[in-house]
């Protein structure tokens, strides 16, 4: 996956206690939706993130994930924004050109 930073081994105690504590999910994107998210949100607001956000805002921007949130309408859906310090606009583009390529693969 390019998202990297997804790739923790362990979970912190923290998220653990907190996911227990209140209504959690959890969703799979495709790297292709996660970068596409990437370039959505730059396009919208003019914010570089790395595919790991991108994940989460594949919620909002892939029309299949939004399905999932689709539960949520008329409330209020937060997703937090964070992990640009490894991106630039070059290494997004090279980014939709490896999901492209592996898109096309599958």
């Amino acid at each position: 996956s390019v998202a990297t930073s997804l790739g923790a081994l362990q979970a912190s105690d923290t998220a653990i206690r907190l996911a227990q504590e209140h209504p959690t999910w959890a969703y799979t994107v495709t790297d292709y939706e996660a970068v596409s998210a990437c370039a959505s949100l730059l396009d919208d607001h003019r914010v570089l993130v790395e595919p790991a956000c991108g994940a989460a805002l594949a919620l909002l921007y892939s029309e299949k994930q939004r399905q999932a949130i689709a539960p949520f309408a008329g409330k209020t859906v937060v997703v937090i924004v964070c992990g640009g310090g490894g991106v630039n606009a070059d290494i997004l583009d090279q980014w939709k050109r490896d999901v492209l390529l592996k898109d096309d693969k599958s």
